[in-house]
């Protein structure tokens, strides 16, 4: 298949710190008040939560769903913008019956990229991390 090659990794970046922030109860939040109301919901939180991460000099990798994975340039950055996270979002409204919370996890580490997505250990740690309950 022409073009379909998969571009190289680049690896060994210099430390960094890997911060996953995930959108607590997000599922109950669709059972509870539909999809166009818990769209717009966590769509208003992942835009609070990027603007929190650029506020403290961080880059939004990407977004899954009610996840967002962002580079940060040391782990006090990651931790400023973990607590204005939370501040932020604790100020958005009540959906339904439903306060947004959210899951947060960062270490710091190498990493590898391919084109804008970044992967590795570091970062699989981080996921897991926030993942937990």
């Amino acid at each position: 298949m022409a073009g379909s090659a998969i571009p190289s990794a680049r690896c060994n970046h210099p430390h960094t710190t890997v911060l996953f922030a995930d959108v607590s109860g997000s599922t109950k939040l669709y059972d509870s008040v539909g999809d166009t109301a818990a769209f717009e919901a966590i769509g208003a939180c992942i835009d609070q939560l990027r603007r929190s991460a650029e506020a403290d000099g961080g880059r939004v990798v990407k977004t899954m769903g009610d996840e967002v994975m962002v580079l940060f340039p040391s782990p006090d950055a990651a931790a400023s913008a973990a607590t204005r996270m939370h501040t932020a979002v604790e100020s958005l409204p009540v959906v339904g019956s439903n306060k947004l919370a959210l899951r947060i996890a960062s270490i710091p580490g190498r990493w590898c990229s391919r084109t804008t997505d970044i992967f590795g250990d570091t970062v699989n740690v981080a996921s897991r991390l926030a993942d937990q309950r």
